[in-house]
């Protein structure tokens, strides 16, 4: 009589089904937010996103200083200046650099980790809480000096990276605590979160391959005037709210030149 083979699956620890059960909540949103909402040209970016939005960047950024130059370790934020960066506000951490080009990883679009991979940063700011690095691109160093500086990654940060950059390449397995901080592991093909992956990895291409076009020149990228700045400046001869009465049009030159003749003459015939 032939023996059968009895396979036991375990079920997946309790911090896994927590992290994809919030995952899949934050995806399902974004599904039906993107269903909901009719495609819309975007508006004109402001000259800095960081102040525009409240951004807090630390002591440098508060004392209107000028950006530091790239770095390894940076956090940055990348102008939007190509079809991909217009999509979305785009957080890039800076690995290492090599030959004037730096490897870097982006910050996920959600605040739970999809799976490994995906670390959960353990910030306060919802842009920065997950760092992808299995979805790393290589940008040119003069793409990113025309990015923000938004912080640097602390020790922890940089030490807690390097070890997942590890495990992803199989030299190394992560440590229980760092585990628990990446997503849960992904292997069924029809898990939303395979859709997702390919989303993010299709992105970050087209990130590369934009970067590798010379940047644009600084006539290209002047930033059009706001809707307001216009009303204000198309306001300014207009006489002041409540007085009912319009300025004086400004008289032509010659007319200009007539009248102040004829008071000369008025004057000099009074004087005579």
């Amino acid at each position: 009589m032939k023996r059968r083979l009895s396979v036991a699956l375990q079920p997946p620890p309790a911090w896994q089904r927590q992290r994809l059960r919030r995952w899949l909540g934050e995806w399902q949103i974004e599904q039906r937010l993107a269903a909901d909402q009719p495609p819309r040209e975007s508006a004109a970016p402001a000259r800095d996103p960081r102040a525009a939005a409240g951004w807090s960047c630390g002591a440098e950024y508060a004392t209107g200083k000028a950006d530091p130059a790239p770095a390894a370790g940076q956090i940055r934020l990348l102008r939007p200046d190509d079809a991909a960066t217009r999509e979305r506000p785009v957080f890039v951490a800076l690995l290492s650099r090599r030959a004037g080009m730096f490897t870097v990883a982006p910050f996920g679009r959600f605040a739970e980790p999809a799976f490994e991979g995906e670390l959960a940063t353990e910030r306060s700011a919802p842009a920065l809480r997950v760092l992808c690095l299995w979805n790393l691109a290589v940008l040119p160093a003069v793409r990113l000096a025309r990015s923000w500086w938004v912080g640097r990654l602390s020790k922890a940060e940089r030490t807690a990276a390097a070890a997942v950059r590890r495990h992803l390449a199989g030299r190394a397995a992560l440590a229980p605590e760092l585990a628990q901080r990446c997503g849960p592991p992904l292997r069924h093909p029809a898990d939303p979160r395979q859709e997702y992956r390919a989303e993010e990895r299709f992105f970050m291409a087209r990130l590369q391959a934009a970067a590798a076009v010379a940047p644009p020149t600084a006539a290209a990228e002047a930033w059009p005037e706001t809707e307001a700045a216009a009303l204000e400046r198309a306001a300014e001869q207009r006489a002041t709210y409540g007085s009912g009465r319009r300025p004086p049009a400004a008289p032509a030159d010659g007319a200009a030149g007539g009248d102040a003749s004829a008071s000369r003459q008025g004057s000099g015939a009074g004087g005579r």
